[in-house]
């Protein structure tokens, strides 16, 4: 597990006590990373997000960036934060046959077994994880699985990449998936009561509401610059390429990175984000 070293909110942020911001500059897989999270204390009551960033993850050169983004409650997110990264280890060397985007879909749906198990019945949670492994010929690939509105995206030689897929409930291809399992979708919601279709948790509506996640696979070749991990209180309000570009022009380009998850959370107040913020950079 990587150390994080705590440094304290920028002043612009206007005294929120609920802010934090954490850096990692001696990691090994990538050359640095840092988080910083809000619970926006002027629209929300409490924090129901959570990370995990796990250096050297089942193996050197392995990397493990992770946001997920609770609801109803941190009872799940509370149990996909402890478990994730445990089951996804054991899904990776039970069999090593197996491909990695059946390594990531197993631990999605056990992962959501196991709440269902636990009983925790009310709440959900959303999620991104990118999943980035150095192969024996030093090639580094990144899997990045998602269920729901939580997102990542890369920098590549100064582009845009968005590595995950948005899983909302009004989606053409989520409505018909609902529909044909026998439920409805009505203001843009799961039979009205969720607005994403895909989760970890929710097992009152678990018929309608998957944990099976989107997976795609990026080969690394050396013009990647960056990528950020967050949920959808960043993203409701900065598009990709608005991101990206905050990050590239302010803070990659000028040497300051540690800095850009900070201002990143700062963009999505001042745009008028009523959500939770949670926002990770990793650099390579």
């Amino acid at each position: 597990m990587a150390t994080a070293e705590s440094v304290p909110a920028p002043a612009s942020t206007g005294g929120h006590k609920d802010w934090t911001h954490e850096v990692y500059s001696k990691l090994k897989a990538v050359r640095s990373a840092c988080v910083a999270e809000t619970m926006n204390a002027s629209h929300r009551t409490r924090m129901e997000d959570a990370s995990i960033l796990e250096d050297q993850f089942n193996g050197a050169g392995n990397g493990l960036f992770c946001v997920f983004d609770g609801h109803g409650g941190r009872q799940v997110v509370d149990f996909v934060e402890k478990r994730f990264a445990q089951v996804l280890k054991g899904e990776l060397n039970f069999d090593k046959s197996r491909s990695i985007d059946d390594c990531l879909t197993s631990a999605y749906i056990i992962t959501d077994i196991q709440s269902r198990q636990a009983n925790l019945m009310q709440s959900g949670c959303t999620s991104i994880t990118c999943l980035m492994l150095k192969g024996a010929d030093g090639t580094r690939r990144i899997y990045s699985a998602n269920a729901g509105d939580s997102r990542a995206v890369l920098c590549h030689g100064g582009k845009t990449v968005r590595l995950s897929q948005d899983h909302k409930a009004g989606d053409p291809a989520e409505k018909t998936r609902i529909e044909e399992l026998g439920g409805f979708v009505m203001r843009g919601r799961v039979l009205g009561m969720l607005a994403v279709s895909r989760a970890f948790g929710d097992h009152t509506l678990k018929q309608f509401v998957s944990a099976r996640p989107y997976i795609s696979k990026t080969t690394l070749t050396g013009d990647e610059e960056f990528l950020i991990v967050a949920c959808d209180g960043l993203w409701d309000e900065l598009s990709d390429e608005e991101a990206v570009k905050l990050v590239r022009d302010n803070y990659y380009k000028n040497k300051s990175e540690m800095k850009a998850a900070n201002a990143l959370v700062q963009r999505a107040l001042d745009k008028g984000t009523k959500d939770n913020v949670t926002v990770m950079v990793v650099f390579f």
